[in-house]
């Protein structure tokens, strides 16, 4: 895990995405102070288009950059030789995205935290929201692990994995905004899927005033939402698992 995280601080892309990850919960307490104020209000547009999108985004883009390390440098043969198997590669891989997931989801609850102190917005309960956070991040890391999947499998180059990335973190939020309106609400295979999965939860969690009855029977408790995330993680953790021990030296 440790020579993981030094490839990654060879690279100026995690921390770009660390300094935007903070500067958009700012922005938008700019925008949220003009409204309403309210510290909700901010967390709820921080949780969905910064926890919901920007979020699974960055560490797809991440993973590409880690899961391509060895083959664009040709080193795998090297590793293998330490030895080291290639599932503790892919382990490490996977633990050095949680800890991203996890850091990068904390420190955008200290900017949105920081950004409502700033235009006066003050949270109740500073602790159940920065628990609310960390557990995004790892909601997140079981988000994109579909991805992890899908760029073993299919080989793409690191402009096309990135490409994937944007794809998924979009196609994800927009499938979200149908669910929010109705228009997916009764659809089984859209409740199922992860980000859908993050967004009922939050709705079980941080109820909003005037929920519609159609969104309040579709909630998720905690525990709920982390076993189904868990699931298709591991499932598809297989899967790459797998795969990555095909990959040719």
């Amino acid at each position: 895990m440790g020579c993981e995280l030094l490839k990654l601080r060879r690279l100026a892309f995690p921390k770009a995405i660390l300094a935007l990850l903070c500067l958009f919960p700012i922005v938008l307490a700019a925008y949220a102070s003009r409204r309403d104020g309210d510290f909700d209000a901010l967390f709820r547009l921080v949780f969905l288009y910064g926890y919901l999108l920007l979020l699974p985004c960055a560490l797809g883009i991440v993973g590409t950059l880690l899961l391509s390390a060895e083959r664009d440098n040709d080193t795998l043969k090297n590793l293998l030789s330490i030895p080291v198997s290639k599932g503790q590669l892919l382990f490490a891989k996977l633990c050095v995205l949680l800890a991203l997931a996890v850091a990068y989801a904390a420190a955008m609850f200290l900017a949105t935290l920081a950004g409502g102190l700033a235009v006066g917005a003050l949270p109740e309960n500073v602790p159940v929201y920065m628990g609310s956070g960390l557990m995004l991040g790892v909601m997140a890391l079981l988000d994109i692990l579909p991805l992890v999947a899908v760029f073993l499998l299919a080989h793409c180059n690191k402009v096309a994995c990135v490409v994937a990335s944007l794809v998924y973190a979009i196609a994800g939020i927009l499938v979200v905004n149908a669910f929010a309106a109705g228009i997916a609400t009764s659809n089984p295979v859209a409740a199922c899927l992860p980000r859908v999965i993050e967004f009922r939860w939050y709705l079980g969690s941080f109820a909003p005033s005037g929920m519609p009855a159609s969104l309040a029977a579709r909630v998720l408790s905690t525990s709920v939402a982390l076993f189904a995330l868990a699931g298709g993680g591991a499932a598809f953790s297989v899967v790459s698992f797998v795969l990555y021990g095909r990959e040719e030296c």
